[in-house]
């Protein structure tokens, strides 16, 4: 059957719509039919200056995909035809007697020195269909849906994923606290929605500009009608003029006293010292302004 797959010719270059011959999957095979795909941001660096990790040119890109199961080979159990997945980035080398990617590997994929993740070693879904080998049905991050979740939802689970585990990597840091979201971008979009799922007492944004802040607040204008406090604060205006006009990598190079007092205002604390339960701390005690915001700065430079 005929394959519908859009290469990238070079960085910089042009996609082409080519087509090539598919066959049927082999023994622990699916076949994938693309449904959706996300454009995450290292898309747009691989479209607009090439990365290291991709090994040939053309190259086929796309990696945050739903797709519905089109066929499946012998043995296979563990998916059906018209089933509905999502699909990880990050995936097993190949090899099953890897110690990290393999059957009784460790699971710890990207330790491995032959890492590798769709839409950059192995090629993305720019493609109608796409055949993943026994190793990646076996082990790698496919995910089955719900019949009543939609694919335009379902394609989200590789970004969702990355924030989540962002989120929770540090145990009970969301639930009745304060979290602060800087840049108002599709990630703190997905960061908001899972920050109230989680308890989080108030959510404050900082955004440069206001465009992004009313786009990414006004779904829960309409749609939330919960009590959490959101607090949206944009860096240009005069009203919170110890950021006017600051670009992120100059912000980063500022003297401390305006970092300092910048968390007293985002946090409303008036002495030097944020209260542990307003402050991320794996320790459980209570930090200052200036040790958070002194590795926050570390973290921009």
């Amino acid at each position: 059957m005929k394959n519908l797959v859009y290469q990238l010719d070079r960085p910089g270059g042009v996609f082409t719509a080519v087509e090539e011959e598919i066959g049927e999957p082999g023994p622990g095979e699916i076949r994938l039919r693309t449904l959706r795909t996300g454009v995450c941001q290292s898309d747009v660096v691989i479209y607009r200056q090439g990365l290291s990790r991709i090994r040939s040119w053309p190259a086929v890109i796309l990696h945050e995909a739903s797709c519905r199961v089109d066929a499946v080979g012998t043995g296979v159990s563990k998916f059906a035809v018209g089933d509905l997945v999502g699909l990880g980035c990050d995936i097993p080398c190949g090899d099953r007697d890897c110690i990290y990617c393999g059957d009784h590997g460790t699971g710890d994929w990207t330790s491995c020195p032959n890492t590798q993740a769709t839409g950059h070693e192995f090629p993305g879904f720019a493609r109608r269909f796409a055949i993943l080998p026994s190793w990646f049905v076996e082990l790698g991050p496919v995910v089955k849906f719900d019949p009543s979740v939609s694919p335009d939802h379902a394609c989200y689970l590789e970004p969702l994923a990355c924030n989540l585990e962002g989120m929770t990597r540090v145990g009970n840091c969301i639930e009745n606290r304060v979290v602060v979201l800087i840049g108002a971008g599709s990630q703190s979009a997905l960061a908001l929605q899972s920050a109230m799922a989680m308890g989080a007492r108030k959510v404050i944004v900082v955004n440069r500009g206001a465009e992004r802040l009313e786009r990414l607040l006004r779904p829960r204008e309409q749609h939330d009608a919960r009590s959490l406090e959101i607090q949206a604060i944009e860096r240009t205006k005069a009203g919170f003029g110890l950021l006017q006009k600051i670009e992120e990598r100059e912000f980063a190079h500022r003297p401390l006293p305006l970092h300092y007092e910048l968390a007293r205002q985002l946090l409303h604390c008036e002495e030097g010292i944020i209260p542990v339960e307003n402050a991320i701390d794996i320790d459980g005690h209570g930090r200052s302004v200036q040790e958070i915001f002194t590795a926050y700065c570390l973290i921009l430079a």
